[in-house]
């Protein structure tokens, strides 16, 4: 995995460009951005594994069923995808359909959380 220097430094430069291309071309603009999107979340992708290894590993220290890991994860992933297609959104003049998707999302969210939260109001009846 790169390390997060050498992803923010992609990232700066991707902006510079931006800033050049955007006067002259916004369609070029908007299509680096999403390229370099596209890219830096590729390279951070190359460490989920060790990330999900990690996880598993501390969800049976702590005695929780893995599979509780996996509406944490979908939610996080949710987030983090709808946060970058809302700001490319934003990013292309469409500040509406940011709005909606980041809706969208949260919705999404919610019913990827819904094993989560069965799983607590479980645990809440078993103590009560």
């Amino acid at each position: 995995m790169p390390s997060v220097f050498q992803l923010t430094s992609a990232a700066v430069i991707c902006a510079v460009l931006m800033l050049v291309l955007r006067s002259r071309s916004g369609e070029f603009a908007l299509l680096l951005s999403l390229m370099v999107c596209a890219l830096l979340g590729i390279a951070a992708l190359r460490g989920l594994n060790t990330l999900l290894q990690l996880m598993e590993q501390l969800a049976s220290l702590a005695q929780v069923d893995a599979l509780l890991l996996g509406p944490l994860l979908r939610t996080t992933g949710i987030a983090l995808i709808t946060g970058i297609g809302a700001q490319l959104c934003r990013d292309a003049g469409a500040g509406g359909i940011a709005m909606t998707l980041e809706l969208c999302g949260g919705l999404c969210a919610i019913y990827a959380a819904l094993p989560l939260i069965q799983a607590v109001f479980d645990m809440l009846r078993e103590l009560i």
